[in-house]
């Protein structure tokens, strides 16, 4: 679930010769739109809001860094030892 990108939803659009307005809702995440629907029972809100106080948004970044970081070390190093092969391979 989104907990922090907020983006807004179109309400209405109209049309007024070649001109088109439209309307949108307030910006909110996904998780506000949710529970302002009340479409959950109070155990699941409740624990929905609990993991979003839980979360750190700047230790998800890092985290997220950290393994975009790994990741491409790992293709790096994969890439390397291919041509390692390719040249080996070529060789008579």
């Amino acid at each position: 679930m989104n907990f922090f990108l907020s983006s807004v939803k179109l309400i209405a659009k109209q049309r007024t010769g070649a001109q088109v307005s439209r309307r949108y809702d307030r910006a909110a995440t996904p998780h506000e739109r949710l529970l302002a629907l009340w479409a959950l029972d109070e155990a699941s809100a409740a624990a929905l809001e609990e993991q979003y106080l839980s979360l750190n948004p700047a230790a998800l970044h890092r985290r997220l860094t950290d393994n975009e970081k790994k990741l491409t070390r790992m293709c790096a190093l994969k890439t390397q030892i291919r041509r390692k092969e390719v040249a080996a391979a070529g060789r008579p």
